[in-house]
């Protein structure tokens, strides 16, 4: 993978995954981490205000365990 990035920059070789297609994939790991979490479904696309509202509630539950 790193070796396509570079020939990406130097020889314009076309990218074996780029970012429009990786973002899916995160897309994807978030649903998975957000409905694991309220053990419920979650729908693609995300709802993107609900997921970072979910991120801001384990941040505070973290900062407060310290």
């Amino acid at each position: 993978m790193l070796n396509n990035f570079v020939g990406a920059i130097l020889d314009r070789e076309p990218l074996i995954a780029p970012a429009s297609q990786g973002i899916h994939s995160v897309e994807l790991a978030n649903a998975i981490l957000m409905s694991g979490l309220k053990s419920q479904p979650v729908n693609i696309p995300m709802d993107r205000k609900a997921f970072d509202h979910l991120l801001q509630e384990l941040i505070n539950a973290s900062s407060k365990n310290r």
